[in-house]
Formats: structure tokens, C-alpha cells, sequence
């Protein structure tokens, strides 16, 4: 239960070419870290202190919201509305927490830098804000959720939004990582100035089509097509194998 809070926003920035939708920002943290090895934690201390301390904060809240929140919202214990308000506070946790994930470096206080130039992780969060809202106001029977009204809807909103906070003071606290750049690295002048890029490089890069919200939206879709098509053709292959052919 403690990996299953948080690795979801923290697992997307331990791979630069994973981690794409994170933007920019994340992509300028990687150019200015030194090469990492082969005997590199997956997971950095900075990591670990990120994971911890929002785990600690999501973990006592989900424990208060089961067996002590049903009264701060007015519900009968364990009815439909109350789980309802616990899966919804619970989701929106996982939201507003992948913006602490775009930061790699301690001492941010604005998580919110660059996001400008991140269609992609925009349009994640939009995505996943709106379904999020469809499947507890429509989802009914499917989803085991009633819809819940709007102060409701400001009390799970105030409750989510607490990790930018916790977020902040855990960036303050000093960590040192373990040493773990190439040998290279180590061997390297310090006097050595820092390579810098050409007017020839600059223009290339200068010139790359940059991923906009339609571009991020057309991508989603797509992807969501192919794992559509992935699943319809598993569910074909088992009626076939079910029925003999």
C-alpha cells in the first residue's frame, strides 16, 4: 500500500525519454545533472524523501476520511456517499501530486514553472480531471459513486491541494545523493569550461515542431484507439477459443 500511493507520480521522472509529458522543465533538471551509472538507485533520496512524506500525509487522511471523515461531511458511515467522497479525494491526491513530480531539485517552491511550455502533462491532468468528475457524477452503478454537490466538491478539492504545501517543506530539507557519476565525470577538470551549444544546434533545435495541446490531445486519442483496438482483439480471440474455433 505505501508504493502503490505514490510511485505513480514519482515514477515519471526517473527517465528522461519516459518522462516526456513532464516537459521542459524536467528535461532542463536532467541537461544540468551529471551522467548517472550503471549502479545508479532507481530511486534517489530526494525521491524517497518526496515518496515518504506525502505517503505519511495520504495514508493518516485516507485512514481519518474511512472511519472519522464521515462526520466532518455529514454521511452515514460506509454509505455510497461516503465512499464516494474517499475515492474522489483519493484521485484527486494522485492529480494534484504530479506537479511536486515534475521537480527534481530541493529548495522549489513554485512547482508550476515552465508549465507552459508541457501540453502534454496539461492535458494529462485536464483529461484526468474531467473523467475523474464524469465518473463520480455518471458513473452510477459502474463506478459504485453518487454524484456529490458543490461544497462537497470544495471540501475533497481542499483536501487534495494539501500535498503542494507538504510539497514545498519537503523540497527545504537538505539530502545529499549518493555518488554515482561515471568514473568520466570524476576524472574530469574542474577548470574545464561547459560545452555549449552551436548557433548550427540551436537553429536545428530551434527548428523541431514543438508538441502543442492539439498535437497532445490527437496523441491521446490515438493511443487510447490502439489499446481500444488491443482489447477488442483479446476479447475476439477469447470468444473464438471459448467457443471451439
Amino acid at each position: 500500500m505505501f508504493f502503490f500511493f505514490f510511485f505513480q507520480a514519482e515514477d515519471g521522472i526517473r527517465d528522461a525519454q519516459e518522462s516526456r509529458g513532464l516537459g521542459d522543465v524536467y528535461k532542463r533538471q536532467v541537461l544540468t545533472r551529471p551522467p548517472r551509472g550503471r549502479q545508479a538507485p532507481l530511486i534517489g533520496r530526494r525521491m524517497w524523501v518526496n515518496i515518504i512524506g506525502q505517503s505519511i500525509y495520504q495514508i493518516v487522511l485516507q485512514l481519518w476520511l474511512l472511519y472519522r471523515g464521515y462526520e466532518y461531511f455529514g454521511f452515514e458511515h460506509e454509505s455510497i456517499e461516503h465512499l464516494t467522497v474517499v475515492f474522489n479525494i483519493f484521485v484527486l491526491l494522485q492529480v494534484v501530486n504530479e506537479f511536486n513530480a515534475r521537480i527534481l531539485k530541493g529548495g522549489v517552491i513554485n512547482v508550476f514553472t515552465g508549465i507552459h511550455r508541457c501540453p502534454m502533462f496539461v492535458a494529462v491532468i485536464i483529461v484526468t480531471s474531467v473523467v475523474q468528475w464524469i465518473g463520480v457524477t455518471y458513473g452510477g452503478a459502474f463506478m459504485h459513486t453518487v454524484p456529490i454537490d458543490l461544497e462537497t466538491w470544495k471540501k475533497c478539492i481542499m483536501f487534495s491541494l494539501a500535498p503542494l504545501v507538504i510539497g514545498i517543506f519537503l523540497r527545504q530539507i537538505p539530502v545529499t545523493e549518493v555518488s554515482t557519476e561515471l568514473a568520466v565525470c570524476r576524472r574530469r577538470d574542474d577548470n574545464m569550461e561547459p560545452i555549449e551549444e552551436t548557433e548550427e544546434e540551436e537553429e536545428m533545435l530551434a527548428a523541431r515542431p514543438k508538441m502543442t495541446f492539439q498535437r497532445a490531445a490527437f496523441s491521446i486519442v490515438a493511443q487510447l484507439k490502439v489499446v481500444g483496438a488491443l482489447a477488442e482483439a483479446q476479447a475476439n480471440a477469447e470468444a473464438r477459443r471459448e467457443s471451439g474455433f
